[in-house]
């Protein structure tokens, strides 16, 4: 029977813990179909084919995904620690309940080589000095560069028959759904060397966040256009709605993030045609930077006149993230770029002032009429095995991931010790990187949005995740943001997700996002070594004109530069990469 953890959590929604719980003891026990969206038809448990000089694959039939392992092994790793992940107390990555589950499940003993914070590149440094030294745990995350550096090397083993053999369905299909980009990346001679990391694309979507409550007392339309935006903007700075208004549109100093995020310029470039930071093809036939197109000069001209007419506060140019963040959570600013969880990122605003408060969410089109939203890199990350593992440490990193992808899948529904009140990230996992559905959201909110208009029946939610957002998103319904997070912060903040994924969902289904994959999401040799000085002339060049400190004509220069300094080379490079793949 699929998902007894969901079954559980369902029992938990009716009150009928006590019934499930005398049914069954065999908690978090995965799926048949390993976790799999429900459109998952395929015998998936059965292995790829290989070449006939490939070492011949276990009999799949034979093989648990998720079983333990026929010996206790240790497992060396080496972890990024991320800053600000909040574990239950006494509890930290090394020791925590979800580790304690996979060593018990799986029949292994997870040791952390090395533990480093990801903060100023700490972890990224720690693991080039590794890789210098060429001694390198049994596993850990790599940077794609990295995963170069490792495969010529020769310190990393060959993951294809482990992946053919062990992979559960879950793990194929976010492989899948990523169009092959992913498994791409992570081949080399046709090789599968790492197991790539997947993060959900719906993060890449831009969407605008406005003070609704504002909008309702100045009598102001939704917008649908640039020129609507700066319009609402400079309303807000005029009239000032809350007697605190001191700042215009929010924007960090680092104005673009192909992955999306929060405070940056992507909604006006995309709004506008241009492209910056991505690689797209261009007409002839060649990878193009989107940076240096003319489309890009365009762009920089109209946000600069935004700047020019106060909608952006020049200041812009030295704010971080944390300065703005202030900037909104005083009221001092009620306009700004975010993305589908962003609602849940001010939720601590929202809960803390009066119920007239309140932000809307909007997208803002091209000309075309539809959103334009560049994806983001599927996989910033690589999970790598040393060249000399045994077997059974080979399996041992696969089945720990097929663990952890349906683990977050079901947000650990039948592990947490006190179930939704104990706190759960993907941060907790002894491995620490996300798989996950590149899709997961759009298919996880349609499922819930289903249900709450009665087009399918509350078991066949999707995910564990799908079931927080449900009880969010009704709870808000029945009660009001204020009600709900009285009753529980977690139902206020499912529904802050929900209601930013069901923007984007709903608008994708009726055909309105035009989701723009780039043309290939590796890094080229020259980019390793040259890519620092040209990313930085690009920062520097777009902060100068849009503050105007430089006229248009710094552009021109900078394009000049790029090409001279290493970017026609690159394209070149990754021309060949994109049509290799």
């Amino acid at each position: 029977m699929r998902k007894i953890a969901l079954i559980l959590a369902l029992c938990m929604l009716f009150g009928l813990v006590a019934a499930c719980t005398n049914d069954t003891d065999e908690g978090a026990t995965p799926p048949a179909d390993g976790g799999a969206q429900p459109a998952d038809t395929n015998d998936d448990t059965q292995p790829a084919d290989t070449d006939d000089d490939s070492p011949p694959p276990l009999v799949a039939g034979n093989v648990d995904p998720y079983g333990p392992l026929a010996e206790r092994i240790t497992l060396s790793i080496g972890r990024e620690e991320t800053p600000n992940v909040m574990f239950e107390p006494g509890e930290d990555s090394f020791n925590n309940y979800i580790v304690r589950f996979l060593s018990e499940q799986l029949n292994i003993d997870y040791h952390y080589e090395f533990s480093t914070d990801s903060a100023n590149q700490g972890y990224e440094m720690r693991v080039s000095m590794q890789i210098a030294s060429g001694d390198i745990p049994d596993v850990m995350t790599v940077t794609y560069p990295q995963l170069r550096q490792l495969v010529d090397a020769g310190l990393i083993a060959d993951m294809t028959q482990t992946f053919d053999v062990f992979a559960s369905p879950g793990l194929r299909q976010a492989m899948d759904s990523t169009n092959g980009v992913s498994l791409d990346l992570a081949t080399f001679d046709g090789r599968l060397m790492a197991i790539p990391s997947v993060f959900p694309g719906m993060d890449s979507i831009p969407i605008l966040y406005v003070r609704g409550d504002w909008m309702d007392e100045l009598d102001l339309n939704p917008p649908q256009t640039i020129e609507d935006v700066a319009d609402i903007t400079l309303a807000f700075r005029e009239h000032n709605p809350s007697g605190t208004v001191t700042s215009g549109f929010a924007v960090q100093s680092q104005i673009l993030n192909v992955g999306g995020g929060i405070f940056h310029l992507n909604g006006f470039f995309n709004a506008m045609d241009a492209f910056p930071g991505a690689w797209l093809w261009g007409d002839d036939g060649r990878v193009a930077y989107g940076s240096v197109q003319p489309e890009m000069r365009e762009a920089l001209l109209a946000v600069r006149d935004l700047v020019e007419r106060n909608v952006i506060d020049a200041g812009f140019a030295v704010r971080d993230v944390q300065q703005n963040r202030e900037l909104v959570y005083s009221s001092q600013s009620g306009i700004f770029w975010g993305a589908w969880w962003t609602t849940q990122w001010l939720m601590e605003m929202l809960v803390a002032e009066d119920e007239s408060v309140r932000w809307d969410r909007h997208l803002i089109p091209a000309a075309d009429g539809r959103v334009n939203a560049v994806m983001r890199n599927p996989s910033p990350n690589f999970v790598v095995v040393r060249a000399d593992a045994c077997d059974l440490t080979k399996e041992a990193v696969m089945k720990t991931l097929n663990w952890q992808y349906f683990l977050d899948l079901d947000q650990a529904l039948g592990v947490r010790p006190d179930g939704m009140n104990t706190r759960f990230s993907w941060r907790f996992f002894p491995i620490n990187t996300l798989i996950i559905d590149y899709d997961s959201k759009e298919v996880q909110i349609q499922s819930v949005m289903d249900i709450v208009d009665g087009f399918k029946p509350l078991e066949d939610i999707w995910s564990g995740d799908g079931i927080t957002w449900y009880e969010g998103f009704t709870s808000v319904l029945e009660h009001g943001l204020h009600g709900a997070a009285d009753i529980s912060i977690s139902h206020a903040n499912a529904w802050g997700w929900a209601i930013g994924a069901w923007l984007i969902q709903d608008n994708d289904a009726r055909g309105n996002i035009n989701r723009i994959w780039q043309s290939t999401y590796a890094v080229s040799p020259t980019m390793e070594s040259r890519w620092g000085p040209l990313i930085t002339l690009e920062e520097e060049t777009f902060l100068r004109i849009l503050t105007g400190e430089a006229d248009i004509s710094a552009f021109d220069d900078f394009v000049e530069q790029w090409h001279a300094l290493g970017g026609e080379t690159i394209i070149e490079e990754l021309t060949a990469i994109a049509n290799e793949n």
